[in-house]
């Protein structure tokens, strides 16, 4: 019992610190209301417009999660990203367009993201929108694998990457895990 009231007084304490009321002054200091909500996590740019695209892209509007994953987009979110290349790959709400595809896989899979890593590994595998380019698919593969959070997923992208090393040359693999290696997000 008394653990609990000394918790309760120390968050008491915490609370009502710097609660007293304060005026905004010519040089524009803030209130304490204003302190304490500067301090709360911030949403990531671009979550909210990322969110309703998702939302309607599976209610198959497309139109409007275009319009809500471009917004996001513009913002650096790199799932929406990762979901225009994906509408453009298979012309979902847009026409069908591998390069367009690519520039947005390219964008996301440079912000770390892992599944558009592994789409653009797909798209120089087969070469949708590029040259078909070995290298560069085992070397986004690689990178893919470092980072995905699921198991199962990983392990596919293992088996697709091994799958391609049957078709290079010990030279190809060398030069495409020594890119890997050297790889690095851009941070937007």
């Amino acid at each position: 019992m008394l653990l609990l009231v000394m918790f309760l007084l120390f968050l008491l304490a915490v609370f009502s610190n710097g609660c007293e009321s304060k005026k905004e002054t010519a040089f524009g200091e803030s209130t304490p209301s204003a302190e304490i909500f500067s301090t709360l996590p911030k949403e990531p740019q671009g979550e909210n417009s990322y969110q309703n695209g998702k939302d309607a892209f599976n209610q198959k509007d497309y139109a409007t999660a275009l319009e809500h994953f471009s917004r996001s987009a513009e913002v650096g979110h790199a799932k929406a990203h990762n979901w225009l290349g994906w509408m453009y790959y298979y012309g979902k709400g847009v026409p069908q367009n591998n390069q367009e595809a690519l520039h947005w896989y390219v964008k996301s899979a440079e912000a770390d993201y892992a599944i558009a890593q592994v789409n653009l590994g797909k798209m120089y595998e087969l070469g949708r929108g590029v040259l078909p380019d070995v290298i560069q698919a085992y070397k986004w593969y690689t990178i893919a694998t470092a980072n995905v959070s699921s198991q199962e997923t990983r392990d596919r992208v293992i088996e697709r990457r091994e799958a391609l090393a049957q078709k290079m040359s010990q030279k190809e693999i060398v030069e495409a895990k020594r890119l890997a290696r050297e790889w690095a997000p851009i941070r937007q």
